[in-house]
């Protein structure tokens, strides 16, 4: 997979800068499934902000503790709501890096897309697979949670599947039988057999 790196949103992509209020005061990017709603032009459900390291996490946390109210904290993310606009912020501390390593590891194509102000890196095939609903599979870290989430992009977002990826989230699944167990271990959730 090859990137594209722009400095500023073009034309076609004018209506990401609402999340500049967003980005303001830090060092953090926005990364995800965001931009999927906001390029089809519905508002996004939840937006996803990454960082390079964690001093960069701790000082955004402490500016939304200021402007949000926090809805959850746990190790991987601080969960805050924004009620004006009706959406869920996630400063992520799972995982630390640049935007081209971030988006790298999701596993939908749709997903690939980061924006800093001054930064925009997305998959050189984002904008296609957003036009035709298609789904391709990147790399898969969490298989279940992946075959869920493309379950979930198929009925309730009207993506297309493949038979090929569906069978490359497969194999990715029977490749990995105890990693499996742990993703389900560690969200305490029952593994049906």
């Amino acid at each position: 997979m090859s990137f594209i790196k722009l400095e500023k949103p073009n034309e076609q992509m004018k209506n990401i800068e609402m999340l500049d209020n967003y980005l303001l005061g830090h060092n953090g990017f926005v990364a995800g499934g965001c931009f999927k709603d906001l390029f089809s032009d519905k508002p996004p459900k939840d937006i996803d902000i990454f960082f390079e390291n964690a001093n960069d996490f701790e000082i955004a946390k402490k500016l939304f503790l200021k402007k949000h109210k926090q809805k959850s904290a746990n190790d991987t993310c601080a969960t805050f709501f924004d009620s004006k606009l009706g959406v869920s912020l996630q400063l992520i501390s799972k995982v630390f890096g640049s935007p081209e390593k971030i988006i790298d590891n999701f596993d939908f194509s749709v997903c690939k897309f980061a924006y800093r102000k001054t930064n925009i890196v997305f998959y050189d095939r984002f904008f296609e697979d957003i036009n035709k609903k298609i789904i391709s599979i990147g790399k898969i870290q969490y298989p279940i949670s992946t075959l869920k989430r493309a379950f979930r992009y198929v009925g309730a977002y009207g993506y297309h599947l493949s038979n090929k990826q569906l069978f490359i989230i497969l194999d990715a699944i029977n490749d990995d039988v105890d990693s499996i167990y742990e993703e389900y271990y560690e969200c305490n959730e029952e593994l049906i057999v």
